[in-house]
């Protein structure tokens, strides 16, 4: 079974079995997330910490990081304000 895929057999209170097999896990090269998918990824995991304003601030400026003047300075957003 390759490294990136699943699967899942559940033995049901019936004793029915349900089984479920994924080739490739979303994100794996061969199901890339879209970009909307990676972004809500991104939120649902900075969000808690960072809050959605800064969260969302992040995610701008690492989108268009290639234009950022110092780079660096937008990792400095990824630290949670006291």
């Amino acid at each position: 079974m390759p490294a990136d895929a699943a699967r899942v057999r559940l033995r049901l209170a019936s004793g029915e079995t349900v089984e479920r097999f994924v080739p490739h896990a979303t994100g794996s090269r061969e199901r890339p997330m879209n970009d909307a998918q990676l972004d809500a990824k991104f939120r649902s995991l900075c969000e808690p910490v960072l809050g959605p304003a800064q969260a969302a601030m992040l995610l701008a400026r690492m989108r268009a990081l290639s234009t950022e003047p110092v780079p660096m300075d937008v990792f400095a957003l990824a630290q949670p304000e006291a």
